[in-house]
């Protein structure tokens, strides 16, 4: 499945079906020639779906100029899934697994038991990242093609390698 069509597909569907009307939400895609498997896909588009509706639920209504950004990008055998706002950002100490509501608690399971990976927040330069890292299963679809080289996601080297410090994690019971 091609992971950027696939993100473009359901933040667009999200985003256009918001009601009320909320004020313009931007996107950033940062995934061009990542391929996912179809079980990946599927847990992704779940978790995807609930970060999202999170930052129209939350954030974007209390933002000035409302800007959701959505980064795919795989680092070392992991793939990071990205989502960020530039809204009021979580109260100090927030933990998803114990402060999160239903549909965070749930982003937190599929990450651990669908996607065998973690989810990670932090508040980093004005906005709420949430990143969910997972390393991509062996593919029972048939063999992509050719892979492309890989862009970064926008920001700089040490912002992107930061995903994973200083950030709180799901520790939810498995």
């Amino acid at each position: 499945v091609e992971a950027e069509q696939l993100i473009r597909r359901v933040t667009v569907a999200i985003v256009s079906g918001a009601l009320p009307p909320l004020p313009k939400v931007e996107f950033e895609l940062s995934a061009k020639g990542l391929r996912l498997s179809t079980d990946t896909a599927g847990g992704l588009v779940m978790a995807l779906s609930e970060l999202v509706a999170n930052v129209l639920r939350h954030a974007a209504p209390k933002a000035q100029a409302p800007e959701l950004r959505i980064c795919l990008r795989e680092v070392d055998g992991l793939w990071h899934l990205s989502v960020s706002d530039n809204g009021p950002g979580l109260p100090e100490g927030f933990d998803p697994s114990r402060d999160g509501g239903t549909g965070l608690k749930l982003v937190c399971q599929i990450a651990r038991k669908q996607l065998n990976g973690d989810v990670f927040i932090e508040r980093r330069a004005n906005r709420t990242v949430a990143t969910i890292c997972f390393p991509e299963p062996p593919s029972t679809d048939p063999p992509p093609p050719a892979r492309l080289e890989l862009g970064a996601c926008r920001g700089s080297e040490k912002e992107a390698e930061g995903l994973l410090y200083g950030a709180s994690a799901c520790t939810a019971g498995s």
